[in-house]
């Protein structure tokens, strides 16, 4: 195995970050945005209980969806953000939602960040707007440029992204293990 990476670098690289970009890309990203979109409530009396949903994809299924996203030339996580953000607004009777999403933050202009020992992911908000006359591929495609113009800024702590304003009602964690890998 290769040597880890000491985790002070991963440190040194955060505290060197542009917290004022990050602040304003996210701004950018929120603005104007000012509703909440909620999951449906299984608890009984419609209580706001905190639950997990787990779900987990048969392999058929999952083999339609990365040639679906291959072929549209987005990740599977950005195809599975937008069905998300469709089914989501569906619910909540909107076509303009946002919701939380994980990310790796190993970033990639860290040398060794994937040798690096320690928990460094961090949650941001995933913003999905549509119309109804535009395609999956479409907004699939729009999600995978507005994630990659993110990128830089996703070592933002989601308070300070959010500053006081409940525009979260959930995470959507998406995590993608090999077949047969026995981490599922």
């Amino acid at each position: 195995m290769p040597d880890a990476t000491p985790y002070r670098r991963y440190a040194q690289w955060l505290a060197a970050r542009d917290r004022a970009a990050a602040a304003e890309h996210w701004e950018t990203l929120l603005a104007d945005y000012e509703a909440l979109a909620t999951l449906p409530r299984a608890i009984a009396g419609g209580g706001a209980q905190p639950y997990d949903l787990a779900w987990s994809l048969p392999a058929a299924d999952a083999d339609q969806l990365r040639a679906l996203a291959s072929a549209q030339q987005v990740t599977l996580n950005i195809l599975v953000r937008a069905l998300w953000g469709v089914l989501l607004g569906a619910h909540n009777h909107a076509t303009d939602v946002v919701f939380g999403a994980t990310v790796s933050g190993r970033p990639e202009e860290l040398p060794g960040a994937e040798q690096l020992v320690g928990l460094t992911i961090n949650t941001v908000p995933v913003r999905v707007r549509w119309s109804p006359a535009e395609t999956l591929a479409t907004l699939a495609r729009r999600l995978q440029e507005q994630s990659l113009a993110g990128r830089p800024h996703e070592h933002a702590s989601l308070a300070a992204v959010l500053r006081g304003r409940p525009l979260l009602d959930h995470v959507l964690v998406f995590e993608n293990y090999p077949a047969g890998s026995g981490l599922a």
